[in-house]
């Protein structure tokens, strides 16, 4: 018995602290986009509002609204389960201190947040289906499939919590670690001779819902992943001259598409590769949504199998729900922040991630600006590019990000790379760069003319000069690129259309060569 007990007081110590972390991640998520949450309702002045600072802010996305859902259903969730073995009755549970009415009023909450957030999922994958093959924009997403969508959701998931409420089906779990759909007492339904004081055969029908909404949910995801795929493949042979492929051919082009993602073909253009790599991102995120939500609820789908012929379920099954489903908000967040956690660090390799990760959120899961990139730099006191100085240097200074490598590796191929991750999104920006272009132009050309005769001095001269026309002409370019409405959240754009300005690629590479200047100028010192 004492084991028993220990094994009981193990599960609850792993739930709750699991549930606390993703009681704070999913918080944290929807406090840092809470500006979106209202522009779903929102028309006419109140939109128009919307549209000059909260789009531009480049937050009000379906996306971010979906995710906003994600995160508050799961919010329900982890409160629930956090305090799920204290409001049991107090007369059933080791922990138990609560009763009837705690219990149904978290299990309610506990319910609706786990019939929700299957559907949530499938919305998420069905935003990504919309924007990647039907190339709608967030405007007719959110009039024609986000409004009606949260509708059915809510319907669906109010109208079944509120019969199992009423009808005494929401009880504590044969583990007691929280209070969900159940009978009372336990073991009721299957021994004739003890009568059900609650829940009885009922139970079965919500239990059944319960699963059938997870599974068909599952296969509504695993479909719609499957059209994406054909959609980009389907693209990709486009793109290569449309020639018919057979079932092989297709899956090791899928499987380059997704293990090259970052990687530049010999044969692509500038417009192919933006294009891939937009669609490869979407299909990146899906998946790792995907799997958060099969890891989240594999667990639940075993236990639920067992509470339906009314049995215990086994030990690891235990472990396994009492810790992945209470983590799920944290795996969100973590899928949330990776394409800006992974932009921030090309940008500034000497950025940690947890760096990174704290400089995202405070930013609205968003690019920080380059003041208080600065100021956590120089807290801790990490330079920018860290180059040695003197014949025995054994590193090279990457000029377009300001990362390193060892000598003899070739950085050239993967320049356009750095290129697309500095200036991501500039697919429709319209920049003027002519005066700049010209102006740069020239002192790049002065200084190569000079550069075999240049002086020590001089040299730090023109090290001084190039380090300020990198620095202003990255902030104009990251400037332009905050103010063009690129979706912050996905790292691509909103529009499905991708149209390669070519002015800014000439930009990107004159910068380029002004950081020669601080790399040579470093060495001289």
């Amino acid at each position: 018995m004492s084991d028993f007990l220990a094994t009981v007081e193990k599960l609850y110590s792993l739930q709750i602290c699991g549930a606390a972390i993703s009681l704070i991640a999913s918080s944290t998520i929807v406090f840092v986009s809470r500006k979106s949450f209202l522009v779903v309702l929102s028309s006419g002045e109140h939109q128009e509002q919307a549209s000059e600072t909260d789009v531009r802010d480049k937050i009000c996305t379906p996306y971010r609204r979906i995710l906003i859902g994600i995160s508050f259903v799961d919010m329900l969730q982890s409160l629930s389960l956090v305090v799920g073995p204290i409001i049991t009755p107090s007369d059933s549970t080791p922990w138990g201190r609560g009763n009837v009415a705690s219990c149904e009023t978290f299990g309610f909450l506990l319910l609706m947040a786990s019939l929700a957030a299957p559907l949530y999922s499938v919305l998420l994958t069905f935003y990504f289906l919309c924007k990647i093959k039907y190339k709608m924009s967030n405007e007719k997403f959110r009039e024609k499939c986000e409004k009606r969508a949260y509708a059915l959701i809510w319907l669906f998931v109010g109208l079944t919590s509120l019969a199992a409420l009423f009808t005494g089906s929401i009880n504590q779990m044969p583990t007691g670690s929280a209070c969900h759909v159940s009978s009372m007492p336990l073991g009721c339904r299957d021994n004739p001779d003890v009568e059900c004081e609650r829940g009885g055969q009922t139970v079965l029908v919500f239990i059944f819902i319960y699963i059938m909404n997870s599974v068909l949910s599952l296969l509504g995801v695993v479909t719609l992943l499957a059209i994406i795929c054909r959609q980009i493949l389907h693209r990709e042979s486009i793109s290569h001259g449309g020639h018919a492929e057979n079932t092989s051919k297709r899956w090791c082009r899928f499987c380059r598409l997704i293990s090259r993602v970052f990687h530049r073909h010999d044969d692509e253009t500038d417009n192919m590769y933006m294009s891939r790599m937009y669609l490869s991102q979407m299909l990146i995120q899906a998946l790792l949504y995907t799997f958060v939500y099969v890891l989240t609820f594999l667990g639940t789908w075993i236990s639920s199998g067992f509470r339906m012929f009314d049995k215990t379920p086994p030990v690891w099954n235990l472990y396994l729900f009492n810790w992945w489903y209470a983590f799920g908000g944290a795996l969100n967040i973590l899928v949330l922040t990776r394409p800006k956690i992974r932009v921030l660090r090309i940008q500034h390799p000497d950025l940690s991630w947890f760096q990174s990760f704290w400089l995202v959120l405070k930013a609205g899961v968003d690019l920080p600006d380059e003041e208080k990139i600065a100021k956590v730099q120089s807290e801790c006191n990490s330079p920018i590019a860290i180059v040695k100085t003197g014949p025995s240097s054994n590193i090279n200074v990457n000029s377009s990000i300001g990362s390193i490598s060892q000598p003899g590796e070739d950085n050239e191929p993967d320049a356009d790379v750095d290129y697309l991750f500095c200036c991501w999104g500039l697919w429709y920006t319209k920049l003027d760069y002519t005066e700049d272009l010209m102006q740069y132009a020239s002192e790049v050309s002065s200084y190569h003319d000079d550069e075999d005769t240049m002086s020590v001095s001089s040299q730090r001269q023109q090290m001084n000069r190039g380090t300020s026309l990198r620095s202003n002409a990255y902030n104009m370019s990251l400037k332009s690129i905050v103010e063009e409405g690129v979706n912050s959240t996905t790292g691509s754009v909103d529009e499905p259309e991708h149209i390669v300005d070519h002015r800014d690629y000439s930009y990107y590479q004159l910068t380029k060569e002004l950081n020669k200047l601080y790399i040579i100028g470093a060495k001289a010192s």
